[in-house]
């Protein structure tokens, strides 16, 4: 098979012309993700994939709260950065609402 080399910022636009991607931005980068530690190569970022079925078990506890059940293999420096991950995405999305 032959290998295609396609910029980062040029992904979104050439998945389009072959398949309906709207709102998916992440350009997922397997070489340099690691675990739950996935490369976005076009934001150019670290994301902690907290809700892939094999990393981690989203389940409801009541009205106003989430449980998240991590698999076996989780790292110790992953479970010291989940805490500060949701609290991001908490401000992020309070700020979004106001």
């Amino acid at each position: 098979m032959k290998r295609t080399s396609i910029a980062a910022a040029d992904v979104p636009r050439t998945l389009a012309r072959h398949m309906i991607a709207d709102g998916y931005d992440l350009v997922l980068d397997l070489e340099k993700s690691r675990g739950r530690r996935l490369w976005d190569a076009r934001g150019g970022r670290h994301l902690l994939d907290l809700f892939s079925f094999f990393a981690t078990l989203p389940m409801p506890c009541g009205p106003r709260s989430l449980r998240f059940r991590p698999p076996l293999d989780t790292t110790r420096e992953e479970v010291d950065e989940g805490p500060d991950v949701i609290a991001r995405a908490i401000e992020r999305a309070a700020m979004a609402a106001a």
